[in-house]
């Protein structure tokens, strides 16, 4: 997959896609699916136009939307699928954000990407204004060559369509199996171990104390049961805390700590992506700390025994 950024052209001709593609979910899969189909029956290579952020990040900073994913791990996903030959990565800037729909066709879509054929999801909107749909686009269809193709989107089992807002709702609320069944994997966080107050060692359990951009969707506090996966690639199965641990601190400082299951190595320092599989409990407040250990031996039991 050939990733091309800022002014650079791509030499052959394409159908192509255009959204945030935060998450990747089976709702995107679905699109570049029929994407990859229609390019290879057209012989032209698959492109999807992405964005270097998401583009409220810019237009109204107080109401972007949490992360599920760097643009790097998106680029990765994209990659792994198969489906898609070229992305533009877009950078979203004021200068951007203020651009005409019908200038950002005739410059990304037409000259940057040689488009013939566009697919769009139904409920796409791009340029200032939002002006930029499927009904512009077939309108600029003629003086541009190319052809305009809607995908109808896909719904879940009470026919809400799978998108990435409703992907955050469920991980805001904890429900992160929901969010893995939309995802078609697990929801994960990547950061870097810090020491934490050892409070973890004190009660027999380390903790891999984890420091993640607070711009990503952190699931709701609660215990949940998941993985952790070192810089090695090793993965361990983890009893995954999330919260302010108010038997021992009132500084309302909010934490992400994993136990990894039979690892006991200092890590401080590395690299280290969590994996949520299910919310085994919310936090709890505990009269001793003799019954919050008992309650953590309760929760490595379930880790071990759900995954």
């Amino acid at each position: 997959m050939e990733i091309i950024r800022g002014n650079e052209k791509f030499g052959g001709n394409t159908a192509v896609t255009i959204g945030v593609f935060d998450g990747v979910h089976s709702g995107h899969q679905k699109l570049l699916e029929q994407l990859s189909g229609v390019a290879k029956s057209k012989n032209l290579k698959s492109a999807l136009v992405t964005f270097d952020c998401h583009p409220l990040s810019v237009i109204a900073p107080g109401h972007s939307p949490k992360m599920l994913m760097s643009l790097a791990r998106k680029l990765e996903l994209l990659e792994q699928t198969g489906l898609v030959d070229v992305v533009l990565v877009v950078e979203f800037n004021p200068i951007r954000a203020a651009q005409s729909a019908e200038d950002f066709v005739r410059e990304v879509l037409v000259e940057q990407l040689n488009s013939k054929s566009v697919l769009m999801g139904e409920n796409f909107q791009f340029g200032h204004g939002r002006r930029g749909d499927f009904a512009m686009l077939k309108e600029l269809s003629d003086r541009f060559g190319y052809e305009v193709e809607k995908v109808s989107l896909l719904t879940n089992e009470s026919e809400s369509p799978v998108s990435s807002t409703l992907i955050r709702q469920y991980i805001s609320v904890g429900n992160v199996q929901k969010a893995k069944e939309l995802l078609t994997r697990p929801h994960e966080l990547s950061g870097f171990v810090v020491p934490g107050d050892q409070v973890g060692n004190e009660l027999g359990y380390p903790t891999a104390n984890t420091q993640v951009d607070e711009s990503m969707s952190i699931p709701a506090d609660g215990v949940y049961s998941g993985r952790a996966i070192l810089e090695s690639g090793d993965k361990y199965k983890s009893a995954i805390s999330i919260g302010v641990r108010p038997m021992f601190h009132d500084d309302n400082i909010r934490v992400i700590e994993p136990h990894l299951l039979d690892f006991n190595e200092e890590i401080y320092g590395q690299p280290l992506v969590i994996e949520f599989e299910e919310k085994l409990r919310e936090q709890l407040v505990l009269s001793s700390v003799e019954d919050l250990i008992a309650q953590i031996d309760q929760d490595v039991k379930a880790v071990r025994n759900t995954i």
